[in-house]
Formats: structure tokens, sequence, C-alpha cells
């Protein structure tokens, strides 16, 4: 059985390496790119934590800011690895999906956060928090 790959290609490289590793052989073909959307970057002031829901968007905060005096909120596991290998000192998992990470925000009392986003998300986060008592502040970090 052979897999093909279209996540971008950095992605690819890594889920590759996990399919070889079960004997699964991949071909990449990368349908798209992680672009950054560059600028400076500023976290407002009264945010609590900064949210993260993939690993790209750590990647793209910590290009444009040497920021990491808040604790990252991260939807799972993967983005928490990324967030501690940026140099986050204090990282918390959110369960792994974004309505968990949701709930998590409310059980841990987060009232205000950072949002470093993609242009495009499944969930828009300041909208569904909003009733949940959560404000969100967010930047489009990449695309």
């Amino acid at each position: 059985m052979t897999v093909l790959l279209t996540r971008p290609a950095k992605d690819n490289a890594r889920i590759a390496a996990e399919l070889a590793r079960h004997g699964i052989e991949s071909r990449s073909w990368p349908l798209s790119q992680v672009v950054e959307t560059g600028g400076p970057l500023e976290v407002p002031a009264g945010a609590e934590a900064i949210v993260f829901t993939s690993a790209n968007g750590v990647s793209a905060f910590a290009a444009r800011t040497d920021d990491r005096s808040l604790p990252a909120i991260c939807v799972g596991a993967r983005t928490a690895s990324a967030a501690r290998e940026a140099g986050f000192g204090e990282v918390e998992e959110g369960g792994g999906t974004v309505q968990l990470l949701m709930d998590h925000l409310v059980a841990a009392d987060y009232r205000r956060v950072f949002y470093a986003r993609g242009r495009t998300v499944s969930v828009e986060l300041a909208e569904a928090m909003a009733p949940r008592g959560v404000h969100v502040y967010e930047a489009v970090v990449y695309a």
C-alpha cells in the first residue's frame, strides 16, 4: 500500500516519517503551503493567555514576536509540543478538539485570550466563546 500525502511539504515530511515507522510507503504531493502573514505582532494588554489551534499558528506567532510571557493554550499534544519547542514555559493542552479547547478555556476561568490563527478556521473562536464569557482578541498569523 502507498499513501498519497497532499498537505504542505513540512507536514508531509513529518507524516511520511511516522508512516515509514509503521512500514507504510508514501508519496508527497503538496497541494498547499503555509505562508506567514508577516509584520509585527503585539498581544493586547489584558490578554491572559495565547490560544493556538495548530502548530502552524505557533510557528507563525514565534516568528513575529519574542513574547512568551503568557501561557500557551493549545488544542492538542502536537500543538503543545510546538509551543514548548518555541519557548513557551507554561503550556496547557485543550483536549485535542476545538470544542474541548473551548471547554478548557471556560473551566480554567480564562476571560480574555489572544488567538493566533490561520486565515481559514473551522470554528470562529471569538464568536463561539462570547456567549461563554470569554473575550477573544485575534490576529491572522498565517494563511
